[in-house]
């Protein structure tokens, strides 16, 4: 198995962690850990106190797998294996694909998405979003996948809603209308639900695929809407038991079971919820009023998630406008590049505070370089 360079992620490496206006940024702004041991509850400050740092159970805390199926309808605490994000992309391609199998993968995405599917030798069969200029947003088109899937019977496809890097959705309608296409032609879905529960409007949130379908792997976790990466803690979910098996298999492989102190610290989170969420989303909110005035014609409005996409109008193309922020104001962007996405466009993040200044630097370098 021979995988590319993850191109976002040593762009990363190379930059998150010297700049001075990280205004990139995938996840929200980060809490503190006093924060989240502040939400503790009796039970939970007690494990803390209590907590030894040895091995855990492989599927994850009891109590953890039961504060993550709240998050659910039909998913049930037997249906959750607690991992790393990555770790369930790779492990989930590892278990279900092989070399010339077909799958479905958005292209401009997450680049783990797709390509660990092409360093096994499968055959991608690729779906781009469409850049609506007249209503300045991004979409999908749902009639064309379904239809690759009718024609290709594909082993898989992936489906990432909220979208990155773009912030588009499908509507519940459309989800309904995939899963049943992938049910009538044998396709299994995998579902990057890490953006949910950042939709600006809740009523466009989609149900996950893992509830939907028995034949559905739905991935999600604490790194970008609950603010919280630096636990690595995410999950699996999955009505098939004997794929989350041959998944968990796998896992020890890698890291065997979670973290002790993230998994604690990761129940403390989920019940708290309500209050964690309704912060990320406003700072969203602030950011993006400051960032579709700095981009104007540019902007494209994200329904979910804390990204957005924008193009770059300059002749310069987006890789050179991004290099001249970053030396002239110390402020990051991420080129399409980054994405293997042309040269057009750029990400940036809207989950972090204190983002005003990275954005009224964006607008003086513009200004000054007309």
């Amino acid at each position: 198995m021979h995988i590319k360079p993850f191109l976002l992620e040593e762009f990363f490496a190379k930059h998150e962690f010297t700049v001075k206006h990280l205004l990139c940024a995938s996840d929200c702004e980060p809490l503190h850990l006093e924060e989240v041991v502040g939400f503790a509850d009796t039970e939970t400050a007690s494990l803390w106190r209590d907590l030894r740092l040895s091995y855990t159970d492989p599927k994850g805390h009891p109590l953890l797998r039961a504060e993550i199926a709240r998050l659910y309808k039909d998913v049930t605490a037997d249906d959750v294996l607690v991992l790393a994000p990555e770790e369930g992309i790779f492990l989930t391609m590892l278990a279900t694909l092989q070399t010339h199998d077909k799958i479905i993968v958005p292209v401009l995405a997450y680049q783990s998405l797709y390509e660990i599917a092409a360093s096994l030798g499968c055959e991608l069969l690729t779906w781009l979003p469409h850049e609506n200029y007249a209503e300045a947003k991004w979409q999908f088109d749902v009639k064309y996948v379904c239809d690759l899937m009718e024609i290709h019977h594909p082993k898989m496809i992936v489906l990432n809603f909220p979208h990155n890097p773009t912030g588009a959705l499908i509507t519940r309608t459309e989800l309904e209308q995939v899963v049943r296409v992938a049910a009538e032609t044998g396709t299994m879905l995998f579902s990057d639900e890490m953006y949910r529960f950042l939709e600006m409007d809740t009523h466009m949130r989609l149900p996950s695929a893992s509830d939907l379908s028995e034949n559905a792997v739905s991935l999600c976790g604490l790194s970008k809407s609950f603010a919280l990466p630096g636990l690595r803690i995410g999950w699996l979910t999955s009505r098939n038991a004997k794929l989350l098996k041959q998944i968990q298999q796998l896992r020890d492989y890698t890291t065997i079971c979670p973290p002790a102190p993230s998994e604690i610290l990761a129940i403390m989170a989920l019940r708290a919820k309500g209050t964690i969420l309704e912060r990320n989303r406003s700072l969203i909110a602030g950011n993006k009023i400051f960032a579709s005035h700095v981009f104007g014609v540019g902007w494209r409005e994200p329904f979910g998630g804390s990204v957005a996409f924008i193009r770059y109008h300059g002749k310069e193309g987006a890789k050179i406008f991004c290099d001249g922020l970053l030396r002239s104001k110390g402020v990051l962007l991420a080129p399409s590049s980054v994405f293997g996405f042309g040269d057009s466009h750029f990400r940036v993040g809207l989950g972090r505070s204190g983002s005003k200044v990275g954005f009224e630097l964006v607008a003086d370098y513009i200004q000054e370089n007309r």
